[in-house]
């Protein structure tokens, strides 16, 4: 026996052929671009995790410089709080009663917590007093 087919359904079973040819090659399209979407997503992941990693070192230097800052303003709470010196006082008397001497002056360093001052405690500049005349000593 053999099978005889008819025009029309030669016609029909050519088309049902070429139907299912668009088919596959719609799936395959689509197929490919679900790919470039899978691809397109795990790039996604990837730079949200880079992201992520970034940020995490952000975080650890703004981390490094909030704690540098707060060293910072504590050593100017350190230098602020440190000792502090009293006024100068007056000069004292010039070394010799005639021509050229010296004279000194003080200060001292007030710390409620021990802290050293910076600089000196004593200053001394020169003095000058009337011309010495020369001496005479008679018995």
């Amino acid at each position: 026996m053999t099978w005889q087919t008819s025009p029309l359904q030669d016609c029909k079973s050519r088309e049902l052929g070429r139907q299912i040819l668009l088919l596959q090659e719609s799936t395959a399209l689509a197929l490919e671009k679900l790919s470039d979407l899978a691809d397109g997503d795990a790039k996604a992941l990837y730079r949200i995790s880079a992201l992520e990693d970034g940020n995490s070192v952000d975080q650890k230097q703004i981390s490094a410089l909030q704690e540098a800052n707060a060293n910072a303003l504590q050593r100017l709470q350190d230098v602020h709080e440190g000792g502090k010196w009293t006024h100068w006082s007056t000069y004292g008397e010039c070394s010799v009663t005639c021509g050229t001497g010296r004279k000194t002056r003080h200060r001292m360093c007030f710390s409620p917590t021990m802290a050293k001052c910076i600089g000196d405690d004593t200053h001394t500049t020169s003095c000058t007093q009337i011309a010495c005349k020369g001496s005479k000593f008679s018995l």
